[in-house]
């Protein structure tokens, strides 16, 4: 079973299988996390059940 985000968490941390309560919610984590980590990343179309992301700020970037 997959850990599930919690919004009112002070952590911006989150982990690869985290089920997040909408992609609307994803999303917007995704934005303040690249804020806060000075990242820039590009999200793809949508998918139903997924959502995929990807760093686009180095070729070193893991994500």
């Amino acid at each position: 079973m997959f850990p599930a985000y919690n919004p009112n968490s002070t952590s911006s941390h989150f982990c690869t299988g985290m089920m997040f309560k909408e992609g609307k919610q994803f999303k917007s984590t995704i934005r303040k996390y690249s804020m806060c980590c000075r990242r820039e990343f590009k999200i793809f179309k949508n998918e139903l059940n997924r959502v995929r992301v990807k760093c686009i700020a180095s070729k070193k970037c893991k994500w």
